[in-house]
């Protein structure tokens, strides 16, 4: 912690995560189950619901992953609008070497999600 403050890219509160952190994390997926469990709009809707619940802890998965991964083992920061490297605590900047970790822990949780039945194939959206 004395190192990131010293970089002046030191988290608020020292790190810890509060009930916002929280609620923010999971308020899309709740509004989404709800609106799934309540049948809101219909049949028509209902596998749009149960999509935008899978991918939204999908999502929040992939970016806790990918932070806690590369606060770890991340050196290389880089901006994906213009491909250019940065310094640690670039506003906007990714780690190169831990984007593809974030993609698998997405992929196997999207995949648990087509398992259980969560979430319909593609094609039931257009038939």
């Amino acid at each position: 912690m004395a190192q990131k403050e010293a970089q002046g890219v030191a988290e608020k509160r020292k790190g810890r995560k509060g009930p916002g952190s929280v609620i923010g994390s999971s308020a899309a997926g709740c509004v989404f189950a709800f609106l799934s469990i309540y049948g809101v709009g219909g049949a028509a809707f209902i596998h749009l619901w149960e999509l935008g619940f899978v991918g939204s802890f999908c999502t929040k998965l992939s970016d806790t992953v990918s932070r806690k991964i590369g606060k770890a083992y991340g050196k290389t920061k880089y901006l994906v609008t213009k491909f250019k490297i940065v310094p640690r605590g670039a506003e906007g900047a990714i780690i190169a070497e831990v984007t593809v970790d974030g993609l698998l822990a997405l992929i196997l949780l999207a995949s648990v999600g087509c398992i259980l039945s969560e979430v319909k194939s593609v094609f039931t959206f257009f038939y």
